[in-house]
């Protein structure tokens, strides 16, 4: 039995461990300027959670460039994306974001399995 209709990711209970595969990704932006706007929210939201500890954020901006560079695979991307951010539903939900706003698309394709 899934979520009634009306339901959400968001306002889903989240669970302990990891939902792999349970979300999608959002839709890729159609022009530079929804890019723009919402990678700023990304990142703002992002900056948010760790609130003031900024190295957490340089932690996982860190991860991010070895990603991108071949450095580590997508499963260790991901395990340290959770290990910083958690396991919740709206943890979920920023990674499905990531994704989609990943400008290489074979990376993305990479990363899809773990929304």
């Amino acid at each position: 039995m899934g979520l009634p209709p009306s339901s959400s990711l968001a306002t889903s209970t989240p669970s302990s461990v990891p939902v792999v595969g349970a979300g999608s990704i959002p839709r890729r932006p159609t022009t530079k300027e929804e890019l723009h706007r919402r990678n700023a929210a990304l990142i703002a939201e992002m900056r948010a959670h760790f609130g003031q500890e900024d190295m957490k954020f340089d932690e996982f901006k860190r991860y991010s460039a070895q990603f991108q560079q071949g450095i580590i695979l997508p499963e260790q991307y991901y395990e340290g994306f959770l290990r910083l951010f958690g396991t919740g539903a709206r943890a979920q939900i920023l990674f499905g974001e990531l994704v989609a706003l990943l400008p290489d698309v074979n990376k993305q394709q990479q990363l899809a399995p773990f929304c």
